[in-house]
């Protein structure tokens, strides 16, 4: 579909396709850019983001409005929100002083008049906002990551990469510091000031999914299994349980269908599907005779993207990533059950990488009351207050961290059609496609593990929250190993698609609100 179509071209020097969308989230295509034969400055490229942005297009959510501000405000390099509270705003440092007062008032007046309350009262001090000089305009640190993202083969270990709101920069991630170090060496070749990027060492990406697990009961963000009815088991059972995720969302649309949200690998990855549909959803204590019943089958998920419609993640032998998406995500249609719609939180919120405790056990219920972006959540690092961003996973419980880079992709290679053996489990991979996850949010010190894909991820200290996303993948520092439950510290960091990304792709608005 139009409004999963990939934001990169896969040609060699960084050509720019932009999926956008108009207000009724229908998508409309925008212009492409022209490469050049030789790499020329990215930062050439800026002009024509801003101005398609202004002219509609959308397909970075809040950071196209952040474009349209820039358009009025040129310099202008985005803006976050700090640990008070503030609204903090980039301007290029040879900017005039007198730039400072009409960017506050753009930045308040884009945002003013917003239908979110929860956005209207974050920004309701944008008319005060600090002003930090910055090296780029939002437009460029823009073009700089979509070069990068151009041409990911020929940056050997980059595994992902994104604006950052916060540092005024592209940040890239690399499996190593070695590959780190060569990689930023690099960038000047194609046409990328080196000042423009940070490396960070990230090890691998891989998804969340767990095979092996058991269920336990639960609400809504605690774990789910996947089974499929027509597929049989070598020791002669009727259906195979293919181990599964986690809950994220109980969601409603505004004509009042209600789904169960999840990843969509969780429910793809065992089959070696691409938008598998029909699969039940598994949660315990549900059994009738010798099988299994579920509370819902997965009837919403979109196919991938690959082929063409996918970027090079090797320029020079043009070899494209398998599968390329926007947003992990998977609907199901419950069987006759009316859920609860609350998140399930444990007994005690594992920080700086910890697991949650205690051994599974659900605290409490908690409402979730609308949605934000990730641009609108404290992101500045250096403070307990910014720890608002939880997650619910059934390995690791909630685990709590801090936004990174709000809008980031990311490359993982997924174990693709498992072949399931007699005592259950799986013994292998069918394939290990490449797949890049686009347009997900980075959150750091979060503690993660295996089965918390799918997980709600919230915002707030109090309730009730606001949904941000599901979780959707996690790194690993060790090559060999899938990240199991994560306590080491700074190192975690967890992957969740964004809920404006969801609904882009979904062509459907979806509301988390305990109260409609």
């Amino acid at each position: 579909m139009n409004s999963n179509r990939s934001i990169l071209t896969g040609l060699l020097f960084g050509l720019l396709a932009l999926a956008g969308c108009s207000a009724d989230k229908n998508p409309t295509s925008a212009p492409q850019l022209t490469p050049a034969k030789v790499a020329s400055n990215a930062l050439k490229d800026a002009p024509h983001l801003v101005a398609l942005a202004a002219s509609g297009v959308r397909d970075r959510g809040e950071q196209d409005e952040m474009l349209r501000v820039e358009g009025k405000v040129p310099g202008f390099g985005g803006f976050y929100i700090d640990s008070d509270g503030a609204v903090v705003i980039y301007l290029k440092q040879e900017s005039a002083a007198v730039q400072s007062a009409i960017a506050r008032t753009a930045v308040h007046n884009q945002y003013v008049n917003r239908s979110e309350l929860n956005v209207r009262e974050i920004m309701s001090r944008a008319s005060d906002a600090q002003i930090r000089m910055g090296l780029y305009s939002l437009s460029e640190l823009i073009a700089v990551e979509y070069r990068i993202a151009s041409s990911p083969g020929s940056i050997p270990g980059l595994v992902g990469w994104g604006t950052s709101i916060y540092k005024n920069r592209v940040v890239a991630g690399f499996k190593d510091s070695t590959s780190m170090l060569n990689g930023i060496r690099s960038l000047s070749q194609w046409g990328i000031p080196a000042s423009a990027v940070v490396g960070e060492v990230w090890g691998e990406i891989h998804a969340l999914s767990n095979w092996n697990s058991f269920v336990r009961p639960t609400r809504g963000g605690i774990e789910i299994g996947i089974i499929n009815r027509t597929r049989f088991h070598p020791s002669g059972d009727s259906i195979i349980y293919s181990g599964g995720g986690s809950l994220g969302y109980n969601v409603r649309t505004p004509a009042g269908v209600q789904y169960l949200m999840t990843a969509s690998h969780v429910v793809t990855e065992w089959t070696g599907t691409n938008g598998a549909l029909g699969d039940t959803v598994l949660q315990p204590g549900i059994l009738s005779g010798a099988g299994l019943s579920g509370i819902g089958t997965m009837t919403i998920n979109p196919p991938w993207n690959q082929g063409a419609a996918c970027p090079e993640r090797d320029t020079v032998a043009h070899i494209r990533f398998d599968y390329c998406t926007r947003a992990d995500v998977a609907l199901g249609s419950y069987i006759n059950v009316l859920p609860d719609r609350e998140v399930g939180t444990s007994d005690y919120e594992g920080e700086n990488g910890k697991a949650g405790c205690c051994n599974g056990h659900i605290h409490t219920w908690t409402h979730v009351q609308g949605v934000l972006a990730p641009e609108f959540v404290i992101i500045q690092q250096d403070s307990a207050r910014s720890k608002g961003v939880h997650k619910s996973g059934s390995t690791t419980g909630t685990t709590t961290g801090v936004i990174g880079v709000p809008l980031v992709s990311v490359i993982s290679q997924l174990c693709w059609g498992t072949t399931p053996a007699p005592s259950g489990g799986r013994t292998g991979c069918a394939s290990r496609p490449w797949v890049l996850f686009q347009h997900q949010t980075q959150v750091l010190h979060m503690g993660i593990g295996e089965g918390d894909s799918g997980g709600p991820v919230f915002y707030g200290n109090a309730t009730p929250y606001s949904a941000l996303g599901i979780t959707s993948s996690a790194n690993s520092l060790d090559p060999n190993t899938k990240p199991q439950v994560c306590t080491a510290g700074l190192a975690c960091t967890m992957y969740f698609s964004r809920w404006d990304e969801i609904e882009l792709l979904l062509g459907l608005t979806l509301n988390p609100s305990t109260v409609q």
